[in-house]
């Protein structure tokens, strides 16, 4: 049976653009692709309507139109809803990605996101759910041959894209592109008012000590002075903190014992009538590589968001296990070990419509003087910067889990490194 070499089309105008492409597939040890180049929206029409490329790399902004009219042109010619195109844009507007895939585009690519890994899992993902035999039946003359094709049972080709999941990347991809733009605005203003608000809360804090005998109305005055100057600290601390990339000193650790360490903190400070449960391996749980402190921050974040969620009561629980993640469990993170970390709550759970929303930061769902919102993009934050990731399910009225994905270390597992 005869090997089949996709074809390729490269619509980019830029050589430079082009030639990475190449380069990013040259690499490819599975595949060997039979590839074409256009510069212009002209080019590429043409080559399609000749015969119809496995997968199609458009760049949006072409000399003579852009990618949305090109998609339009080719769902006409086609009578197709679903391409195999990959849009590719150097601007990173989220709008342009979800106009994409409503246009038609399987998938969608930010340049200078792109990376030999991204590009060739689009491509194959494409390749994977392309009907091959209808495909390569595809002649010229191919717009009278699909006008009769649509009448029949058969699909020319079928893109069986999951489009939740291809929009739940792309959220993931630009959610954490406004942390880090958000990141840089934030940390000078945190500076500011860091300088701004010490100042206050030494004066707050010396003023009864100079004024011992000012009467009751005044020292509360006074107290209410200092707990909003501490309160404003210490979000400029939770700032800075975001800010900074969550840097620390990273180092080979064994997580069951923090994990027993909030066990007891959590059963010591939390209110009776929430029950703690944990499934804890007592050996062979995975060493990572961590900083200590930071996972301590982030347990407690979520546990603690999980309390909060129970005003009634109920169960929290908290597991670890060893997961292999493969690329259906990864999404845009590495592929490989970890060790899985799941602290869940039976409480009364998040809407589906704000679950994008609850990791950006200064998002919260509580009173003003509850929260900040910067909760849980911090644990984000930090989580990221140890090279792992966080899903979140959750089930109005039944509760929430939050899965935090922690890079396995090769070190042997019964090590403890603190």
């Amino acid at each position: 049976m005869a090997i089949i070499t996709p074809k390729l089309l490269f619509a980019d105008d830029c050589l430079e653009d082009r030639e990475t492409y190449r380069r990013y597939l040259s690499g490819d040890k599975q595949r060997t692709y039979n590839i074409l180049e256009a510069e212009t929206g002209e080019e590429t029409l043409l080559f399609c309507s000749q015969q119809i490329p496995d997968v199609i790399l458009l760049d949006y902004l072409l000399p003579d139109m852009d990618g949305l009219e090109i998609l339009s042109q080719l769902k006409t010619q086609f009578g197709q809803t679903n391409l195999p195109v990959i849009m590719l844009t150097g601007q990173g507007n989220e709008q342009i990605a979800v106009q994409a895939m409503k246009s038609g585009a399987a998938d969608y690519l930010v340049k200078r996101d792109t990376t030999s890994q991204s590009l060739r899992l689009a491509i194959q993902n494409i390749l994977e759910s392309v009907s091959k035999p209808l495909k390569d039946e595809v002649r010229p003359h191919s717009r009278e041959f699909f006008s009769v094709a649509k009448n029949t049972p058969k699909s020319i080709f079928s893109i069986d894209t999951d489009l939740a999941k291809k929009k739940q990347l792309l959220s993931q991809l630009y959610r954490t592109q406004r942390l880090e733009s958000l990141g840089i605005i934030a940390s000078g203003i945190a500076h500011d008012l860091n300088n701004i608000l010490t100042p206050i809360l030494i004066i707050a804090q010396l003023l009864p000590l100079k004024l011992p005998n000012h009467d009751e109305q005044n020292q509360q005055l006074l107290k209410i002075l200092e707990d909003n100057s501490k309160r404003g600290v210490e979000l400029v601390k939770q700032i800075l903190s975001y800010a900074r990339g969550a840097e620390g000193k990273q180092v080979p650790l064994q997580i069951r014992h923090l994990l027993k360490e909030i066990e007891q903190i959590t059963k010591n400070t939390f209110p009776k009538s929430i029950e703690i449960h944990t499934n804890i391996p007592t050996q062979d749980l995975w060493m990572v590589s961590a900083d200590s402190t930071q996972l301590h921050q982030v347990l407690m974040n979520l546990c603690v968001n999980a309390r909060d969620a129970m005003p009634q009561g109920g169960t929290l629980t908290i597991s670890a296990e060893n997961l292999f993640c493969d690329q259906n469990c990864a999404g845009l993170n590495e592929v490989g070990d970890y060790v899985l970390v799941t602290v869940s709550d039976t409480g009364c759970g998040i809407p589906q419509e704000l679950l994008e929303q609850i990791l950006q930061p200064f998002f919260t769902t509580k009173e003003t003087s509850q929260g900040t919102g910067l909760g849980l993009s911090i644990v984000v934050n930090i989580i990221k910067s140890h090279g792992g990731f966080v899903k979140v399910y959750s089930e109005v009225g039944k509760g929430s889990q939050f899965q935090v994905y922690l890079p396995a270390n090769n070190a042997e597992p019964n090590a403890v490194n603190f």
